[in-house]
């Protein structure tokens, strides 16, 4: 079997915009419809449209509402979808992706290759462009499905077609494109972090997600990468790290990528962003059930969600100055992994009490933070990771949870998350927590000594490894990266783009 990790990204739906001709003929014409406009353009259609709801009296318009029918009568395609699409002047971003995914999932069973997506506009729908763009852009994100590790089946001469191309018919092309353009940087940033936390770890091992990364961001304009090897996280001190992958076969390794899109703005905030990437956590001689074991393959989703961001952050051509750095491991178990009691250094140069060998992700993401911090000077800086179960319990499956001491910070991030529907809540960190890291034969350990507040008391550890007044945000997405399905979700790819875009633009650009 072929190991190498795909650059190709899982969601396959082509999205393509074109001029609406009359007399042209579809295959599917997509028909949105209002709540409060039955306009269609013409008689034909009108009555057309009215037949079919009268058929189905329980299609009220609203938001994802769906009705599909053969539509031989309509004269120019072969089977109609009636989107309903609430009230124009209720429309959000929010409701166009519910709409978008509904489509997707209507369309996407019906036997044919493309579907044509009439873009109406009743005179009380705002910013037309941006709906149609982020319904088509929620309906590219909507056709995600990891499937490239199974053997496709036979074809059969009498297999349905593959549902390929969503196009959208408008009479002004160009805006729409270029809205959607900015929108679907994200979504891609999204999936490519859902492929990488659903690739599995025996591909995904550090040097090879390194090396991946690299190959893929070479491509990006404007993103300048560099791998830290195993041996030059050495000479730089980065014990912490090191320990944990200690007793893999498989190397350690950072990933720094650097952007800048100020132009060179000296008065622009530069933002520094860290990742946790264990791309294998069997908790090491603490070790896990093995129940919870397959999944531990994601605990890389904060690291995913870092580099998807970079990703889009880019392509978007963000007028912000990022730079990110994602630390890989392994935490595995051998005669040379670290023990429960054993006491290791940190590139800080602050002594750390081993508690639990399955608190590792809080000594990779020390030194990268440290790394980070000394060699790029950023002056407000995130962490991501699947750090606890704790966090999980408080916050559940669809929150993360934040913690910092910036009232300012925690507001933003709750903002981001409103927007792109990524929702955190904002944890306590106090003194108490702080205190509970304090080391017995070392100057921390990276398991408190209270048996509750796991969350906080991890936050907590990171915080000691925050220098001089650079403002910090750590972000614990275990619950929402990792969700009951099992099946990585993206998490945090466009909670971390809206959060940069929308505080730390040079110049704010009108954002679609």
């Amino acid at each position: 079997m072929d190991k190498s990790i795909s650059e190709d990204l899982s969601a396959k739906l082509n999205v393509v915009f074109a001029k609406a001709n009359d007399g042209d003929q579809h295959d599917v014409i997509v028909i949105p419809v209002f709540e409060d406009d039955n306009d269609f353009g013409s008689q034909a259609l009108n009555d057309g449209i009215t037949d079919l709801r009268e058929g189905a009296p329980n299609f009220k318009a609203k938001p994802g509402q769906v009705l599909s029918a053969p539509a031989k009568h309509l004269g120019f395609s072969k089977r109609v979808v009636l989107l309903g699409m609430g009230k124009a002047s209720e429309m959000s971003r929010k409701t166009a992706r519910k709409i978008g995914k509904t489509l997707y999932g209507a369309t996407s069973g019906l036997g044919f290759e493309e579907a044509h997506l009439m873009a109406r506009v009743p005179s009380d729908l705002d910013n037309s462009d941006n709906v149609y763009a982020e319904i088509a852009n929620s309906a590219y994100a909507a056709s995600y499905k990891f499937d490239r590790l199974k053997n496709d089946p036979p074809a059969k001469p009498d297999d349905p077609a593959k549902f390929e191309t969503l196009t959208v018919l408008t009479d002004d092309v160009e805006p729409m494109e270029q809205v959607f353009a900015h929108y679907n940087a994200v979504a891609k940033g999204t999936v490519w972090a859902r492929d990488l936390g659903n690739t599995p770890a025996n591909m995904l091992y550090p040097v090879a997600y390194a090396n991946h990364i690299k190959a893929v961001m070479d491509k990006v304009d404007g993103v300048s990468t560099h791998i830290i090897t195993a041996a030059e996280m050495e000479q730089l001190g980065m014990e912490a790290a090191l320990t944990v992958a200690r007793g893999s076969e498989n190397d350690a390794c950072m990933v720094v990528m650097e952007y800048d899109g100020t132009g060179g703005d000296p008065n622009a905030t530069h933002v520094g962003l860290v990742g946790k990437g264990v791309t294998m956590d069997t908790g090491g001689y603490s070790l896990k059930p093995g129940a919870s074991m397959p999944e531990m393959k994601m605990d890389m989703a904060g690291s995913a969600a870092v580099v998807g961001a970079m990703r889009s952050l880019a392509e978007q051509g963000a007028k912000a100055k990022v730079t990110a750095i994602v630390g890989l491991v392994e935490n595995d178990v051998s005669g040379k992994a670290y023990y429960p009691g054993d006491v290791i250094g940190s590139m800080a140069g602050k002594t750390i009490e081993v508690g639990n060998t399955d608190a590792e992700g809080r000594l990779v993401l020390a030194d990268a933070m440290t790394h980070l911090q000394r060699e790029y000077k950023p002056d407000v800086m995130m962490d991501m990771a699947t750090l606890t179960g704790a966090a999980m319990m408080a916050t559940g499956y669809n929150r993360s949870a934040i913690f910092t001491p910036h009232d300012g910070l925690a507001q933003e991030f709750s903002d981001a998350g409103e927007r792109t529907e990524e929702l955190v809540w904002r944890m306590p960190l106090d003194q108490v927590h702080t205190d509970a890291m304090k080391g017995k034969n070392a100057d921390l350990s990276n398991m408190g000594n209270i048996r509750v507040s796991g969350a906080s008391t991890a936050a907590a550890f990171l915080q000691e490894f925050v220098e001089g007044d650079t403002k910090w945000i750590h972000v614990d997405i275990a619950g929402p990266a990792i969700p009951a399905s099992g099946i990585a979700s993206g998490y945090g790819t466009a909670l971390i783009n809206d959060w940069v875009t929308e505080n730390y633009s040079v110049s704010q650009p009108a954002q679609p």
